[in-house]
């Protein structure tokens, strides 16, 4: 029989070479797939290494009684099975619980028992008949690890538990013994988070669950070995169907044994979650776990805070931050001191949560609180904007109001706000607009707002415009006209837009509406201008015609003597007035339109203003005289007088709508007719002037 090997030692190093050697030594190179792996893992000193000696006829060191209870196996020892079909092999695992790493080195354990899940088909689970149901020496918290490990880096496999209680009393049922293990056992399979993939796997997916019990070894040796014996004979045959080794969907050739379990082992070595919480730390997770439990229903219960809880429902508390935080204060601190004898770090992990917890039974009164002070600020400002609204003339006085509204609602925040607290005030309450009472006054003010904006806006843009108005006419005064009236529109949306941003988020719908409000008063304060400038053009004519007749090209007044061509300058004069008057004719906004100045449709039954130059007549001379009848036409008189009928017989302008018209073609006659009965009287005054500077020059 070859002695075991030390598979893995104490410190985690595996012996690869070692295992090589003894797969040889014993001889398993030709069992190919058929042999099981069998493990035993259990508290230490519980007697593992006896009941495998025994049961598989190996010879693994067991403890010396006279030497006292200590440590016997460390790491993992392998040994090859005597007399068992198929060829078994044997790992012997390091005892938990021992005195030798302490209760704050268990990594070793949890890593040598996950590797006997992973290597092995069957894993015998030796217990003490009086550890039942409890919570360490059951093995209780180790598998649950295990279990949760196992599901993330092994394979799904059927492995075989084994339970084999030691010392069993025949008092107590086996039958109750395995139910109550079984049920244990589901509870723990139940508790573990598992991967997405396996919530739904049941633990029998996984495990292969037997419950056995054998007598004490010491008192009842006889029993015991028949027993054994009799254990023994469940582990013959095991590979075939319905042993306890059945399941062979992991199980690998024996040549590729060797390198496949080395490879587990580094796997598993290397996995950081094995790492859990000793006993000592699980101790102080519970116990703290526990006080804080007690503290967050001492809140609940606490007078003080019951009625601080119901002002603050009711009203606004003045200090509400300031007497919150005593009663909160004061039960962290009887935490801390209940809890200052367990671990730090779980100590103040669970203070940080029991503080979360808390302010979050806090938090609804803190909502009130905020909900009431918005409430009264939300009150204040309203009044105080209706009445500014009335007497508004400058943006500044609603953005000083709004300011003020909000320094006095961030006061009362602050007052309310409990220290060491991260809520934010806005948060807790929402936007203003949430509330429905505060709805309606929103609307209404955003109206009157608007409605005073559209007004102040509209007031400031109109001086600009009747002055643009007033220019004088010339053919390129539109394009003049529609650029500053783009500009002056765009200004005025931009300042209602300023404006209503300190207060309110515009709606689209309500941008829109105040834009074209905006145009559409910049264009009725237009038209209203030029329909004025239209009614008043005759004056314009006027001033532009003795503009033209009495002063020359250097702005120095004529004196009337025999140079002066009279009739060329009256017929320049007249033109630049006829020019006024056909300018003012219709509006040209749309610089898009033909307009009236652009290429003229025929139409007989509408005047074109451009035919209209025959208005302006020169005097008939003898020379005009006889040119005109040498050529046949007619007189520039005959024109004259065929445009005037034109104009009393013809209702419109050609490509002029009736709404862009200023002044129709029978105003435009009326017009024109006195402005040429009050030009006669200047030309003749000139020509006196002119006869009586000649007779002068005769003397």
């Amino acid at each position: 029989m070859a002695s075991p090997l030390q598979l893995v030692k104490g410190n985690g190093e595996f012996n690869a070479n070692g295992l090589k050697e003894f797969v040889r030594s014993s001889k398993l190179e030709n069992c190919g797939l058929r042999y099981a792996v069998v493990a035993i893992m259990g508290p230490q000193s519980s007697g593992k290494s006896t009941l495998l000696n025994h049961l598989f006829n190996t010879d693994f060191v067991e403890m010396n009684a006279a030497k006292g209870r200590r440590q016997t196996t460390q790491g993992v020892w392998l040994a090859k099975a005597v007399g068992m079909t198929p060829d078994t092999l044997v790992m012997d695992m390091e005892g938990s619980d021992g005195a030798e790493r302490g209760e704050d080195d268990t990594k070793f354990e949890r890593q040598s028992a996950l590797y006997a899940i992973a290597v092995c088909d069957i894993v015998i689970i030796n217990m003490w008949h009086h550890d039942l149901g409890r919570e360490n020496p059951a093995s209780r918290p180790l598998l649950k690890a295990i279990f949760e490990v196992m599901l993330r880096l092994l394979p799904e496999r059927k492995t075989t538990l084994m339970f084999v209680i030691r010392d069993k009393s025949r008092k107590v049922p086996m039958e109750i013994v395995d139910s109550d293990l079984r049920q244990s056992l589901q509870m723990l399979w139940d508790m573990v988070p598992k991967p997405e993939e396996h919530k739904q796997s049941p633990l029998s997916a996984y495990f292969n669950v037997r419950v056995t019990s054998l007598p004490n070894y010491e008192d009842r040796r006889e029993e015991f070995m028949e027993e054994v014996a009799e254990l023994r004979k469940g582990f013959q045959n095991s590979t075939e169907k319905g042993g306890l080794a059945a399941d062979r969907s992991c199980a690998v050739h024996i040549t590729s044994f060797p390198f496949n379990i080395e490879k587990i082992w580094f796997k598993i070595a290397e996995e950081k979650d094995l790492d859990l919480p000793t006993h000592k730390i699980m101790v102080a997770t519970y116990r703290c776990d526990q006080i804080a439990k007690e503290k967050l229903q001492s809140l609940s219960s606490d007078s003080t805070w019951q009625s601080l809880e119901q002002e603050a429902q009711n009203g606004i508390v003045e200090e509400f931050g300031k007497r919150t935080d005593a009663v909160v204060g004061k039960l962290l601190d009887e935490y801390s001191a209940e809890s200052r004898n367990f671990d730090e770090k779980i100590r103040k992990t669970k203070q940080n949560s029991l503080t979360s917890d808390m302010w979050n039974r806090i938090q609804h009164a803190y909502s009130d609180q905020i909900k009431h002070r918005r409430d009264q600020a939300w009150e204040t400002f309203q009044s105080k904007f209706d009445s500014c609204i009335e007497t508004y003339h400058t943006e500044q006085d609603l953005t000083n109001l709004c300011r003020a509204a909000l320094d006095s609602f961030h006061r009362e925040c602050e007052d309310a706000k409990v220290p060491h607290m991260e809520w934010n005030a806005f948060e807790e309450v929402g936007s203003i607009r949430a509330s429905k009472e505060a709805a309606g006054s929103i609307e209404e003010s955003k109206k009157k707002l608007s409605e005073k904006l559209n007004a102040h806006v509209k007031e400031m843009r109109t001086a600009k415009l009747k002055e643009a108005g007033k220019s004088k006419p010339a053919k390129e005064i539109w394009c003049k006209l529609r650029h500053l009236s783009k500009r002056e529109i765009s200004k005025a949306e931009d300042a209602w837009k300023k404006g209503f941003r300190r207060y309110f988020d515009p709606t689209e719908e309500e941008m829109n509406g105040a834009r074209e409000s905006l145009a559409k008063h910049g264009l009725d304060t237009m038209n209203d201008e030029l329909k004025a400038a239209a009614g008043g053009v005759l004056d314009r004519m006027m001033d532009r015609f003795l503009q033209s007749f009495n002063f020359d090209e250097y702005n120095h007044t004529r004196q009337w003597v025999w140079k002066h061509d009279i009739d060329t300058i009256v017929r320049k004069a007249k033109s630049e007035s006829l020019g006024i008057l056909k300018v003012l004719v219709a509006s040209r906004w749309n610089e898009n339109d033909a307009g009236v100045d652009n290429e003229i449709v025929e139409d007989k039954d509408c005047v074109d203003v451009d035919s209209l130059s025959p208005l302006v007549v020169e005097p008939e001379n003898f020379l005009g005289k006889v040119k005109t009848f040498f050529k046949g036409t007619q007189t520039p008189q005959q024109r004259r007088e065929e445009a005037m009928l034109k104009l009393s017989t013809i209702g419109r302008w050609c490509n002029v709508s009736d709404s862009d018209t200023l002044i129709t073609p029978l105003q435009f006659k009326s017009k024109w007719e006195s402005f040429e009965n009050q030009i006669r009287l200047s030309i003749s005054q000139a020509k006196t002037q002119q006869k009586e500077a000649k007779n002068r020059w005769k003397i």
